[in-house]
């Protein structure tokens, strides 16, 4: 699943159902499986920025627009306001 969010990630937010599709399954199977592991979608999607955002952060190459991009914010102020928290 943390796959498919990476992959999907560069430039746009990856919805449920996008990443649904891309395992072969339905909005409410995922569901049921994040909810057995007692996740959300988007404490997932949230887990997966923030690791890929630390790493990111690492490479002395990368501004935080290249990495806004690369976790899929709009615009870098909304990866800065959203890595704070």
């Amino acid at each position: 699943m943390k796959r498919e969010i990476v992959d999907l990630l560069r430039g746009a937010e990856p919805t449920l159902a996008t990443v649904a599709d891309r395992l072969a399954m339905g909005v409410r199977t995922l569901q049921l499986h994040l909810k057995e592991g007692q996740l959300s979608y988007q404490q997932l999607l949230d887990d997966v920025r923030r690791e890929l955002a630390e790493r990111h952060l690492r490479e002395p190459h990368l501004s935080t627009t290249d990495i806004s991009f690369l976790l899929g914010y709009s615009e870098p102020s909304v990866f800065v306001r959203s890595f704070k928290r």
